[in-house]
Formats: structure tokens, sequence, C-alpha cells
């Protein structure tokens, strides 16, 4: 098994039991231009987020939403909705061989 077969299967298995524990959320993704949702499984993180490391950082609010790359490619501008909460992609955070995770505006 290569090491990238093996962390889908990891991101899957998590992902699964964070779901069965109340924190991770069935939802619905939209790219930019489809006419139809694709389900999928993801990591809705709200909170507070300091940007810079020098004596003045600012704080911004943001919301965070992690993907298993296997499920969808997500894109900016793509759509997501969660428990009837609709969240905008706005720009991408960071990436691997199995997970994205992206800046989320409501939508």
């Amino acid at each position: 098994m290569s090491q990238r077969a093996f962390l889908e299967q990891f991101d899957a298995l998590a992902f699964g039991i964070f779901q069965a524990a109340g924190l991770a959320d069935a939802a619905q993704y939209w790219a930019p231009s489809a006419s139809a949702g694709v389900p999928c499984t993801v990591l809705v993180d709200r909170g507070v987020r300091d940007f810079g490391t020098d004596e003045a950082p600012v704080a911004t609010a943001y919301t965070r939403i992690t993907f298993q790359l296997p499920q969808v490619q997500p894109e900016r501008g793509g759509r997501v909705v969660v428990e009837g909460e609709t969240f905008v992609l706005d720009s991408l955070i960071s990436a691997d061989e199995t997970a994205s995770r992206w800046v989320a505006a409501r939508g």
C-alpha cells in the first residue's frame, strides 16, 4: 500500500469517527459552475486566527472547512451546504495529498 492510499483510508476512517461523534458533518459541495451538488463529509471550524508574527498581529474571525480530496476537488467560489447553512470558498489555506483546508464565508 502506498503512503497516499494509507492516508486516504486513514482520513476516511477519521472523518467517519468524527462524524459519528458529532465533530464532522455531511455536506453537499457545488463547484462554481456545477448544477448538482456532490455529497461529502467536512470538518467546519469556526474561530479566531491571528495573522502576522510581528508585535502587532491582526486577529480576524474566519470559518475553515476541511475536505477529503478523494470525495471532492474544491475550488475558489465553490459552495458548501452544511445542515442548511451555505458557505462560499474564498481562499485555500493548505492542502496535502488527501485533504484541503479553505477559508469560507457565509453565502
